[in-house]
């Protein structure tokens, strides 16, 4: 840390937990969607590959990943932004894309393409801006001749083969610091793909409480469910 970096209080951190991790959902929520019990968002992270040699699709180049997605960004309205929050027409140069003030595409260590949706009040607005996305992201790829990849891993393409496409600085890290204990940290970074449900908090403390707690009793069933998936 420099010497010109403001040093976090205790303070600021448990402030920045309770309004970014642990929000409540907005006051007027129920007003507006009483027949629901809260807000829900999906987070989809997909690999695309060759479907005639399940060569991986490469992030950055010619007919890459991010260079399909350009091609079609301006007709949606998506904004390509460099690691600064900055429009770029540079396809080298892009972080994520934004699809919205609240949606974005980002890029995963291995170059899986990760589309974050915005809340919805229930499930199936969710899926159908979910589904609306992918088939833009779909109809990009194409052009490459590039193929979705729903499966949990990536058997086709090892740790190496993948490599590090996406070096954000955490990745990095990351990449560098799993390396060091075996081969499974990397594999995760690079070789997996994932289905996130975000559900909210719910209006009041209590509420919180009982949904945190209903959430960790239930991902031991969760991840025996999908173990071998």
């Amino acid at each position: 840390m420099s010497s010109s970096t403001k040093k976090l209080t205790k303070d600021e951190c448990q402030a920045y937990l309770q309004h970014s991790v642990f929000p409540l959902r907005d006051s007027d929520y129920s007003e507006k969607y009483p027949k629901w019990p809260g807000s829900i968002g999906i987070e989809a992270e997909v690999t695309y590959l060759n479907p005639e040699t399940f060569v991986r699709t490469p992030l950055y180049g010619k007919n890459g990943t991010i260079d399909c997605l350009m091609k079609i960004a301006d007709s949606f309205g998506w904004q390509c932004l460099d690691a600064n929050g900055k429009q770029t027409a540079n396809n080298q140069d892009v972080f994520k894309i934004a699809i919205n003030e609240n949606e974005y595409l980002t890029f995963e260590p291995g170059g899986q393409v990760e589309f974050s949706t915005r809340p919805f009040p229930c499930l199936d607005a969710a899926m159908e801006r979910l589904h609306d996305v992918q088939d833009k992201i779909m109809e990009a790829l194409s052009a490459g001749h590039w193929q979705s990849l729903y499966l949990g891993l990536d058997p086709w393409n090892d740790v190496e083969d993948v490599g590090l496409q996406m070096a954000k600085p955490r990745y990095q890290i990351m990449d560098k610091y799993f390396s060091k204990i075996s081969s499974y940290g990397q594999r995760m970074m690079r070789q997996t793909n994932s289905l996130q449900v975000n559900l909210d908090f719910g209006v009041d403390d209590s509420t919180l409480a009982r949904r945190y707690l209903g959430a960790q009793l239930l991902a031991p069933i969760a991840t025996a469910t999908f173990a071998f998936s």
